[in-house]
């Protein structure tokens, strides 16, 4: 307590005393500034004065231009194994890893119930078929019967035509000459009334039968009698067949049979392509159709070559063509670098993800035979190779100020720490580096990082890092 309370005493003395000698109180800060002032000045007499900029050297060597590009590494070819059976799984065949060939059988399904149904549909249709041809046969033999009788009708009506033929022609004879003696009245015209109706009488005979070429024929209500009494069939050239119906019938439980059969060998889950199992999503007791999440039951790949399915900006595509060259690099392989080539450009572009301009254009990289492990999922990173320029100028990008009319510029900073702004051009570029083209510009000379539009010629800095050639 007691030092609390001359605390107290001391700063209202030190505040009375300020009250009555505030002026000289405040020459005395003045002063103690100035003193401070004029000591830190001494201290950086020696330093730079003006705007802080870092700076990087200017380096004679090669540089490789490239495009540099992240994408999953991919199998060649990928299939998905899916089931639209509602069957069980009765086994799997295969685990992830295994290789299998197109046609392997990857899994079965319990087929007991649809054994049952297709051999029910089998007896069916052959009931069915067996019916019908009973049915054709017993129609033929009646056929044969009905034409039986009718050409025993057609011998009999033959043998009555050939009398009524020779009636007619007797009659005929007989009425053209009765003809001449009447009109020579040579004849009674009772007797050539007679024999005009005898001749008229013969000739309605004769026609009344149904003749072709001298021969009686069935006619039409003979035929149509015949068919009526076998309407379950067609009769074609005095043959019985199938009905339309009965036919479509037929091959409509043909066709679901078949579809049928077609499910029982559907129940063997076969591999489309040679590759390698990457994924088993189903198990034994799961419906083939059901699988966890809606997964396809089995992935193939063929991971025996891998490719990148890269985009490539609009402002780049001009750049890469088939048959580049490209490294890819992946963190699973360490410091290893493998080979691969552009293989395929697409002839149509997208729109960028995330963007409402910029356009891409997918392009293929298939990867060499050396690929260090490998595998297909992994990110990668693949730098396409453009362009290489060997014993050049280069330069961190970020010295370069690209300005609103397309122009290029860097800012040297001199041996006098001023700035002077270079127009310069640029040549192949890497993804940290850029060939930097200009006769105003040397090896050594130190470049302003990331300048700004607003820097001017002879702008006073200070240089914040020390470039690596001067350590």
């Amino acid at each position: 307590m007691g030092a609390k309370i001359n605390m107290s005493e001391k700063f209202l003395k030190f505040k009375t005393y300020f009250k009555e000698h505030k002026k000289k109180c405040i020459l005395i800060i003045i002063f103690i500034l100035l003193v401070l002032f004029f000591l830190r000045s001494c201290g950086n007499k020696n330093a730079s004065t003006g705007l802080s900029v870092s700076v990087s050297p200017v380096e004679r060597k090669n540089i490789e231009e490239s495009i540099s590009l992240r994408a999953p590494l991919l199998g060649t070819e990928s299939v998905e194994i899916v089931s639209r059976l509602h069957y069980e799984v009765l086994k799997v065949n295969v685990k992830e890893g295994d290789k299998v060939k197109k046609g392997d059988i990857l899994a079965e399904l319990d087929t007991t119930d649809l054994e049952k149904e297709i051999q029910s549909l089998t007896d069916a249709l052959n009931i069915k078929k067996a019916t019908l041809n009973e049915k054709i046969k017993t129609a033929n033999n009646s056929l044969d019967i009905s034409y039986d009788k009718l050409n025993e009708s057609i011998e009999e009506k033959q043998r009555e035509y050939e009398s009524a033929l020779q009636t007619f022609k007797e009659a005929e004879r007989n009425f053209n000459n009765t003809k001449i003696l009447y009109e020579n009245n040579a004849e009674s015209k009772d007797n050539y009334i007679k024999a005009e109706n005898a001749y008229n009488d013969a000739k309605r005979a004769l026609e009344s039968f149904n003749v072709e070429n001298g021969k009686v024929v069935p006619s039409e209500s003979d035929l149509k009698q015949i068919a009526t009494s076998n309407s379950s069939v067609n009769i074609v050239n005095g043959k019985a067949s199938p009905l339309q119906s009965d036919i479509l019938e037929i091959q409509n439980q043909e066709r679901i049979l078949q579809n049928k059969k077609d499910e029982l060998e559907d129940c063997k889950i076969k591999s489309s392509i040679n590759g390698t199992i990457t994924r088993v999503n189903i198990k034994t007791g799961r419906f083939a159709d059901a699988t966890e999440d809606d997964k396809p039951m089995f992935v193939i790949e063929n991971i025996d070559n891998l490719e990148m399915k890269v985009l490539i900006s609009e402002y780049d595509i001009y750049k890469v063509k088939e048959g580049q060259d490209v490294d890819i690099t992946a963190a699973m392989i360490g410091d290893n670098i493998a080979k691969g080539k552009v293989t395929k450009i697409s002839p149509t572009g997208e729109l960028k993800s995330g963007s409402t301009s910029e356009r891409v254009i997918p392009a293929t990289i298939t990867l060499g035979e050396e690929d260090y492990g490998l595998i297909s999922g992994i990110t990668a990173k693949a730098k396409i190779k453009i362009d290489n320029a060997e014993n050049v100028l280069t330069v961190p990008i970020e010295t370069v100020l690209e300005k609103d009319d397309g122009t290029k510029s860097v800012f040297l900073v001199d041996e006098t720490n001023k700035l002077k702004e270079i127009k310069v051009e640029t040549g192949a570029s890497n993804d940290i580096e850029v060939e930097l083209k200009s006769e105003e510009i040397k090896e050594g000379d130190k470049l302003v990082m990331s300048p700004s539009p607003t820097f001017t010629d002879g702008l006073s800095v200070t240089i914040s890092n020390l470039p690596a050639q001067s350590m």
